[in-house]
């Protein structure tokens, strides 16, 4: 298997399951792939890119780890502009609703449901907030790919705020 950004977290486990030890020793934050439930889930959904953005890691440092410790050609990236902001939504409003993401992988949950769970029980055009001290792309792609909006920023404090609009019809 040729790893690469898009390769998911389970698929690469499948493949090379002594990986899972070593992205444990590279990040701590990889502890939660000893989950079943997590493993089951969040691996099946997160690429490698989405996993690096998860642990706070630069991607291209994760991908090339994983690349070096299977013997694969590391990857050059030129640099490329971080300064991508979005802009503010006009949907954006105090939340409905706030979950802590930390909080809910600590009790072993899967933020993914939790957070679905909630929408679904949200009232139409309602706001719901995740605070997590990491990006969880994995969770804002399934969103997006679901046609949520969404609208992340960083805080000064390192910590995240993710904002979905419940625009779905129930």
């Amino acid at each position: 298997m040729e790893i690469n950004y898009e390769v998911k977290i389970a698929d690469l486990l499948k493949t090379y399951p002594e990986l899972e030890d070593f992205l444990v020793e590279l990040n701590p934050r990889f502890q939660k792939l000893k989950n079943p439930i997590l493993k089951r889930t969040l691996a099946k959904l997160a690429t490698i890119k989405q996993a690096a953005l998860l642990g706070n890691m630069e991607p291209i440092e994760l991908l090339n780890a994983l690349r070096q410790k299977k013997n694969q050609p590391l990857i050059v990236e030129e640099n490329k502009d971080k300064s991508k902001k979005q802009s503010k939504p006009s949907w954006l409003k105090e939340p409905d609703k706030i979950f802590n993401a930390n909080e809910i992988l600590n009790e072993n949950n899967n933020p993914l449901a939790v957070i679905s769970r909630a929408l679904k029980s949200m009232e139409q055009e309602g706001v719901l907030r995740i605070d997590s001290d990491f990006l969880p792309s994995p969770l804002i792609e399934h969103m997006k790919n679901s046609e949520f909006e969404i609208y992340y920023k960083e805080k000064d404090d390192g910590f995240f705020e993710t904002f979905i609009l419940n625009s779905k019809k129930s």
